[in-house]
């Protein structure tokens, strides 16, 4: 199999689109360049014309289109709105701001989705010197993770959060509303988080029976502790079509790396496509994908090389999609 990606040339025009198309910044003193979580959250607060300037990137719609079709049309829908001024840049297809991504997915918590937003980040600011951008970010952990590539990277394009955005871009009363559905739509956003992640047990510990069981997942506080401390990592799972009971998530830490879980025990009731935290196993426990096995040989057979395995510990957000479907009993 030949993978090709389709770079169009007629796109060289961009900066000239992106100014005309958005303007000088109408609020504040920047334009955002909304991320995948704030889409997926906070759509209904986009569509206020008070937010009406904005940057969404054709990978952000990528990952979009991955999570849900139903969401990827009403995002287009409101760049196609004339009353609004997104825009949805080729950072994708455009042949000057491609670079070939380290995996195939965009989804958001693969590498090359990180990579796309690095790249366009350095583009933005080098074309757009009149028209200052800013990331806006909901998830902490990319958050971090992009304000410190762009320093790396000698980058000065500030990364905020959706709230700190709101806070610098629209002061006083009469923005208020606005502040107001943002703190509605987020109350909603964290009960829902709260429901779907089962992490009600006690701090420090699974939910459930210690090891590797996969009854239950750690706590929120230590989950985001362990993540910060480099205790866990987070990436999206990716479940091995030719061995359903495998499974590997990609993860930056800071370049890109993968983990491999061997059973289904270990990936803890994880889907394929969710967002998960793992917690490294010790190199005692690392052991060989089916892929990778030699006919004739054990599975943990230490003459073969393994690689770094890993648990799930804790999910943070579900892949979960509705499935139209007859259940027939045994």
């Amino acid at each position: 199999i030949v993978r090709e990606r389709y770079v169009r040339e007629d796109l060289d025009n961009e900066p000239l689109l992106l100014r005309e198309s958005i303007g000088a910044p109408t609020h504040g003193n920047h334009i955002p360049v909304f991320d995948f979580e704030v889409l997926n959250h906070y759509l209904e607060l986009l569509s206020d014309l008070r937010l009406k300037q904005g940057v969404v990137l054709e990978s952000v719609m990528l990952a979009v289109r991955e999570f849900s079709l139903g969401l990827q049309s009403r995002v287009r829908k409101l760049i196609a709105d004339p009353r609004h001024k997104l825009h949805l840049l080729h950072n994708v297809t455009n042949r000057t701001l491609y670079s070939q991504p380290s995996t195939p997915s965009f989804s958001a918590t693969s590498p090359s989705y990180y990579d796309a937003m690095i790249i366009s980040a350095r583009w933005l600011q080098e074309t757009l010197t009149e028209f200052p951008v800013c990331f806006v970010v909901e998830d902490v952990f990319v958050r971090d993770l992009l304000t410190n590539a762009l320093a790396d990277q000698n980058v000065s394009v500030p990364v905020y959060s959706l709230t700190q955005y709101l806070d610098i871009t629209f002061i006083g009363d009469a923005h208020s509303d606005l502040h107001e559905l943002h703190l509605s739509l987020q109350t909603v956003r964290e009960a829902k988080e709260s429901q779907g992640s089962g992490s009600d047990g006690e701090e420090g510990a699974p939910a459930g029976k210690s090891g590797f069981e996969g009854d239950g997942y750690y706590s929120q506080v230590v989950l985001e502790t362990g993540t910060k401390s480099g205790r866990f990592v987070r990436g999206s799972l990716e479940i091995d079509k030719y061995h359903l009971s495998e499974a590997f998530v990609q993860y930056l830490s800071p370049s890109p790396h993968t983990l491999f879980i061997p059973t289904s025990e270990l990936r803890n009731r994880g889907v394929h496509g969710d967002d998960v935290i793992v917690e490294i196993l010790p190199e005692s426990e690392w052991v060989t994908p089916l892929s990778r096995v030699i006919p004739g040989k054990a599975k943990g057979d230490s003459s073969r090389s393994s690689i770094p395995c890993g648990r799930v510990v804790g999910i943070a957000r579900r892949n979960w999609r509705p499935y139209v479907c007859t259940i027939q009993d045994a």
